[in-house]
C-alpha cells in the first residue's frame, strides 16, 4: 500500500484572469509499507494530471459537495456551471489527481460568484475525460 506524503504544486490549468484554478499537475512522493515478502516497490516518479474538481459549501471534509447549477455544450466541450451566493460558511474548492488519493483544496474568495469548469465531451451530453478549463471570477 502506498501512502502520500507529500504533494506540490506544479503548474496551472484554467484562464490567465480567473480568481481561483487548480494545478494541472501535482508532484508526489511515496512510500510503500507492510510489503508481502519478496515484493520490492519503486516510484516511477510521473506527474499526477488533475482529474477532478468538486465544490463544496463549507470546508472539504464535511462533505457537502454541490452539484452544477446549470450547463452548456459546444463541439466537444462539456461545461459544468456553479453560482456562489454570499455565505458565512465560505464556498471551497478541491482538486483532485489520477494515481494519487492527494487532493488540494482551499476556500474560494470571497468575490467569487460563478465557476466554470469545462470537460471533454463524451459519447452522451455529460463529461468525460480531461477538464480543459477551470474558470472562477
Amino acid at each position: 500500500m502506498f501512502t502520500a506524503l507529500l504533494a506540490v504544486v506544479a503548474l496551472g490549468a484554467g484562464a490567465p484572469n480567473t480568481l481561483v484554478d487548480c494545478p494541472l499537475t501535482i508532484a508526489v512522493e511515496q512510500k510503500a509499507s507492510a510489503l508481502p515478502s519478496g515484493w520490492t516497490a519503486a516510484d516511477e516518479g510521473l506527474p499526477h494530471r488533475l482529474a477532478s474538481v468538486t465544490f463544496f459549501d463549507g470546508p472539504p471534509k464535511e462533505l457537502a459537495s454541490l452539484v452544477y447549477d446549470d450547463t452548456a455544450s459546444a463541439g466537444k466541450k462539456w461545461t459544468g456551471i456553479w453560482h456562489f451566493e454570499p455565505n458565512p460558511r465560505g464556498f471551497w474548492i478541491a482538486c483532485g489527481y489520477s494515481g494519487t488519493s492527494v487532493v488540494l483544496s482551499r476556500r474560494l474568495p470571497a468575490e467569487v460568484k460563478v465557476c466554470q469548469v469545462t470537460y471533454e465531451k463524451g459519447e452522451g451530453e455529460g463529461p468525460v475525460g480531461d477538464i480543459h478549463k477551470i474558470d472562477c471570477r
